[in-house]
C-alpha cells in the first residue's frame, strides 16, 4: 500500500490512522516509529532525527488513536494498551512487510514492548529511547502533571 512517500490516513480497528511514509526510495526493512504520551504526535520527531534517520531508511509514522492526525474513539474507555496493539496490528497488515523495526520514545518505548511481546513475528528489532517506566521520580512527577493539563476541562 505505502509505495510512495506521502502522508496516508488508513483504517485500523474502526479508526481513521495518520501515517507518513519518508524514505521509500531506500527500499529497507522499514523502522516504525511509536511516539510518546499518552497524546502526543510526531511533530517534532519528523522534523528533526526523523528526517535524518529517512536518509538511510524507510522509515513510518504513525499517531495512535485520538493524538495528533488521527481520529479519536467515541469511547474514552477505548485507550487500552491492546487497543493500541490491536491498532498497530491493522496497520502492520496494511504495510505489506512481514517484519518491522520499532522505534518508541517515552510511552512509545512502553508500547513498543508491548507489541514486540504481542506480535513477535512482527518485529525485527527494537529501539527503546527513555521508557517512561524508567524515568526518575521527578520526571515522572512532570510527566504526569502534564498530561492533568492535557486532561483538564
Amino acid at each position: 500500500m505505502f509505495k510512495e512517500n506521502g502522508e496516508y490516513k488508513v483504517m485500523s480497528n474502526g479508526l481513521s490512522h495518520w501515517v507518513k511514509v519518508e524514505g521509500r526510495e531506500r527500499d529497507t526493512m522499514p523502522i516504525v516509529v511509536i511516539h510518546g504520551g499518552p497524546g502526543g504526535n510526531h511533530y517534532v520527531f519528523e522534523r528533526t532525527a526523523g528526517s535524518m534517520i529517512a536518509k538511510e531508511r524507510t522509515i513510518i509514522y504513525y499517531e495512535q488513536r485520538g493524538c495528533g492526525r488521527t481520529d479519536k474513539p467515541e469511547d474514552d474507555g477505548d485507550y487500552r494498551i491492546a487497543d493500541l496493539v490491536e491498532d498497530f496490528k491493522g496497520l502492520h497488515r496494511l504495510l505489506g512487510w512481514e517484519k518491522v523495526d520499532l522505534l518508541g520514545y517515552s510511552f512509545g518505548a512502553e508500547l513498543a514492548l508491548e507489541i514486540a511481546y504481542t506480535l513477535p513475528n512482527t518485529v525485527n528489532r527494537l529501539v527503546l529511547s527513555a521508557p517512561s517506566m524508567m524515568q526518575s521520580p521527578l520526571q515522572k512527577l512532570v510527566q504526569i502533571s502534564g498530561f492533568v493539563s492535557v486532561g483538564a476541562p
